[in-house]
């Protein structure tokens, strides 16, 4: 393995080095020798174990560039930077065969850590293999996050980390936790690693102390972002660790596809994370068969659809948003297709989950929308095409999120909008009679559309409306009346021109105004 000065510096820190280098992090040393007489011989491969007095000669002597130097003594720092020349200088008071032999003991060291290494991948290790013995040269913990931020693996001492609650969330929900970061930290973590290659700091602003942290993409072959490594928890980092991270990253993603479970970067952990993009069209029924295998049918599910105005790839919704969505979910599957995300949940939306999806949506100008509640798993394509409508409705969506619960009249009315004047599916004494509009006779409507989406239920329709049942059945037995029919005793036809007609006539006055 090739060596840097400042993996040396760091080995060195004890005898208090002063070095003389510019910024690169780069790996360019092959090992430490002694000066060889012949001018020639001088590369800048190697690193020269020289006297003060050796040192301020060959400044004099030679014009070359790049060459690194170890010294112990007094030397004037111009002589080296006019010359690009780097070097580690010691205090003369130390022992200069121990720093010497310390020296040559890490090139063999790393060496060693190296061949550990690509015997591993050699042998097909897992991503928990791989990252053991990388982290044996990172002094803070390392994890490996997958392209929609799941917690993989981790290595290195954690125990020492002071972050030990956020550790303990990494290992128990599988997820970088969204209340780590605001989202202007998502918005600038998931930016960097998506377009910078190198490392960069992250100070996440809602952690106390020790917060922060040096991410580095993971890319495919073809430049694909497939996932992060990160050293969590410290306060600073040196050019010495940073350049070994460099040389752990180049590494990994030369080779991760040779990794036993590299499948692991593109699907989330048992949770159905996929790309489901393709140029050909998708099909809805095949989504039921990706879903967890231990959803069983009868319990609540929802569909979440976000889809982005702008024609963004499905990546960068990916890394701008499912981080942050996590947490409205008890237990969800997420997919990407394109430029849409789709989300099947497990389990009741609360009110709260809501408002939070609203104010993620909000922070970054997305629109949304969410199905009707369904218990068979094979409703996603009913649920996908509840969707559909809404997103069709939506040319100016008031809000970011929309509920197909809330829409679900107007949805009704643009699917025949389009060719036929909606109040011909009315009952036409239904539609004679709530013509005027009054406040009255729009109370009769909605009691009627209650009592009808209640099971013909009058103390479940006064309780969802919130009057009382003698009050609603008052009301109905005069509706019962007009419309000529016996409300209590409805056949399935009556019953279902009649939700149709409440559907319709609950629009605003005038809209279906026949032509």
């Amino acid at each position: 393995m090739r060596m840097n000065i400042h993996i040396l510096s760091d080995v060195l820190r004890n005898f208090s080095p002063k070095v003389i280098c510019p910024g690169s992090t780069d790996l360019d040393l092959e090992g430490v020798r002694y000066l060889p007489r012949n001018e020639e011989h001088w590369s800048p491969e190697y690193m020269y174990s020289v006297t003060p007095q050796e040192l301020i000669g060959a400044c004099y002597r030679s014009k070359k560039s790049s060459l690194n130097f170890l010294c112990s003594g007094s030397v004037d720092p111009l002589l080296l930077s006019e010359r690009d020349w780097r070097a580690i200088i010691l205090p003369e008071s130390v022992d200069y065969r121990e720093v010497f032999d310390t020296v040559q003991n890490t090139f063999k060291y790393y060496r060693k850590w190296e061949e550990q290494l690509n015997s591993a991948i050699l042998s097909g290790s897992s991503l928990q293999e791989f990252l053991t013995i990388a982290a044996k040269v990172i002094e803070t913990p390392l994890t490996i996050f997958s392209s929609a931020s799941y917690y993989l693996c981790s290595a290195g001492d954690v125990s020492s980390s002071p972050l030990a609650s956020l550790w303990g969330k990494l290992e128990t929900f599988k997820f970088f936790p969204s209340d780590s970061m605001s989202t202007e930290e998502y918005q600038f973590l998931y930016s960097n690693l998506t377009v910078n290659r190198s490392p960069f700091s992250l100070w996440v602003s809602q952690r106390s102390s020790n917060n922060i942290d040096e991410w580095l993409p993971l890319t495919s072959s073809d430049g694909g972002l497939i996932g992060s490594i990160a050293a969590i928890g410290y306060s600073s980092i040196s050019y010495g660790q940073q350049s070994l991270l460099c040389y752990i990253q180049n590494l990994f993603q030369r080779v991760y596809d040779r990794f036993s479970d590299a499948d692991m970067l593109s699907v989330g952990l048992g949770c159905g994370m996929m790309d489901i993009s393709g140029d050909v069209d998708f099909d809805l029924n095949t989504l039921p068969s990706l879903l967890p295998q231990y959803w069983t049918d009868g319990c609540e599910f929802h569909m979440f659809l976000v889809r982005s105005g702008q024609q963004q790839n499905s990546r960068t919704l990916l890394y701008n948003i499912v981080p942050q969505l996590r947490t409205c979910f008890q237990d969800a599957a997420f997919f990407t297709r394109n430029s849409e995300l789709i989300v099947v949940t497990s389990g009741v939306i609360t009110e709260k989950c809501g408002q939070h999806m609203q104010r993620i949506l909000n922070s970054l100008r997305l629109f949304a929308v969410v199905s009707d509640k369904f218990y068979k798993l094979a409703s996603c394509v009913r649920a996908y095409s509840q969707c559909e409508m809404l997103f069709a409705l939506a040319s100016a969506p008031e809000h970011s999120l929309a509920w197909y619960t809330a829409e679900y009249q107007r949805c009704f009315a643009a699917a025949f909008g389009q060719k036929y004047s909606p109040v011909a599916f009315c009952n036409l004494a239904l539609y004679e009679y709530i013509l005027p509009r009054d406040r009255k006779r729009l109370e009769m409507l909605h009691s009627l559309q209650q009592y009808l989406m209640s099971g013909c239920n009058y103390s479940r329709a006064a309780e969802t409306i919130g009057i009382h049942r003698n009050t609603i059945k008052r009301r109905l037995d005069r509706l019962s009346s007009i419309l000529g029919m016996d409300l209590s005793a409805l056949d399935e036809q009556e019953f279902t021109v009649l939700f149709i007609s409440c559907t319709i006539l609950e629009q605003l006055p005038g809209h279906f105004e026949c032509s």
